[in-house]
């Protein structure tokens, strides 16, 4: 099938509306999930690492692998917010094994170092989970001049290039996973540029569009670590968790606006009175996203508990080596899900493209570093 024809498009569309159907089945009418947290087997002797665990998904997921016997990371660039997680979970389980990893997903040196103060604590890694991310955040760019929603892959990218000698060793004695965290938001996306880094940089994509690229790029990163990794018992998974009501939907609104149109009135002082209108529009903006439109939210979307099922199947089920399910998008909670056509990406050229624009990314920046 041609990628631009209207086939295509049908065909995305129709795979988004399959994967949402199942989701309202399973999570606003039923609320049954085919994988609980009783399922998850004993982890004793594993070592994890989560990026992004301080709060939400991350959260979820850290203090459940805590819980079942695993040594847990829990990787963030904001201490004290991690370190506040940490003792929330070792107040609930006092004798988790869990400590904290800094690593900032916007800066490429952060990955490295990360991973080298790891391999110098631990001999084994069983469980990578890429679960860090932000959502429709404003246009800017991070130190390494690469656009803040990309550093969703670019960023894990080069924490899982730098992990791998240790996740490679492990695969030798046991089970290894990688999860990278997406979104069913990749079906509605277009074929993207990713030749280039001004591809990922574009402007002339609004926060959505660049949320769901990012989507994307996890899901053909996936694929491409897979294909590289397939002679080894590392088993990498794209999961969807669900449309989970966390923190990351602070930026679907965001509060830069009145900061601009204050300045805007210090270099405009005639527009004063307009700029207090638009700061009440905001205020009462606010006012209706709290009291209306959250209910509604909430009353179709699953918490963070719930949200966090898809990817701990992920990272945790023996279902995953049963049916070698290496790979796979896994949706909600536990089901495998198809990908877009560009997902699939079957003559690999997209998945490519990508692979080659990180490795660039990441030589450029250890040149700097020298």
């Amino acid at each position: 099938m041609d990628l631009g024809s209207p086939e295509c498009y049908v065909d995305q569309v129709s795979c988004f509306m399959n994967t949402f159907k199942g989701y309202l089945n399973s999570n606003l009418w039923n609320r049954q999930a085919r994988f609980d947290l009783s399922k998850i087997p004993d982890l004793s002797g594993r070592v994890a690492i989560v990026t992004g665990g301080n709060g939400g998904l991350g959260y979820e997921t850290c203090l459940e692998l805590a819980r079942h016997g695993a040594k847990v990371y829990m990787a963030s660039r904001n201490e004290s917010k991690a370190k506040l997680s940490i003792r929330k979970i070792l107040s609930e389980i006092p004798n988790a094994k869990i400590d904290y990893l800094y690593f900032d997903l916007t800066i490429l040196s952060s990955a490295k170092k990360a991973s080298i103060r790891f391999m110098n604590q631990e001999d084994r890694l069983d469980i990578l989970i890429n679960n860090a991310g932000a959502m429709m955040t404003p246009y800017e760019l991070s130190i390494d001049g690469i656009e803040l929603q990309a550093c969703d892959t670019t960023g894990h990218f080069a924490l899982t290039h730098y992990l791998l000698p240790i996740l490679k060793n492990t695969s030798k004695l046991s089970n290894v996973r990688i999860i990278n965290i997406t979104s069913m938001a990749h079906y509605l996306i277009r074929k993207p540029n990713l030749s280039t880094l001004d591809g990922l940089n574009s402007k002339s994509l609004s926060g959505w569009g660049r949320y769901k690229t990012s989507k994307l790029t996890n899901i053909l990163f996936n694929n491409q670590l897979q294909k590289r990794l397939e002679d080894t018992n590392i088993t990498c998974l794209a999961v969807h968790p669900g449309i989970v009501y966390t923190d990351v939907f602070r930026n679907l609104f965001p509060t830069e606006s009145q900061s601009e149109y204050l300045s805007f009135t210090s270099l405009h002082e005639s527009w004063i009175s307009i700029n207090i209108i638009c700061l009440i529009y905001i205020r009462f903006l606010s006012f209706l996203i709290s009291f209306l439109i959250d209910p509604l939210m909430k009353l179709f979307m699953c918490d963070a508990k719930q949200g966090a099922l898809t990817q701990l199947y992920a990272a945790t089920s023996p279902e995953i080596e049963t049916k070698n399910l290496k790979s796979n998008y896994i949706v909600p909670y536990g089901q495998i899900g198809r990908k877009s056509l560009y997902a699939q990406d079957l003559d690999g050229k997209l998945g490519r493209s990508l692979w080659m624009l990180c490795m660039k990314l990441l030589y450029l920046e250890e040149n700097r570093q020298e």
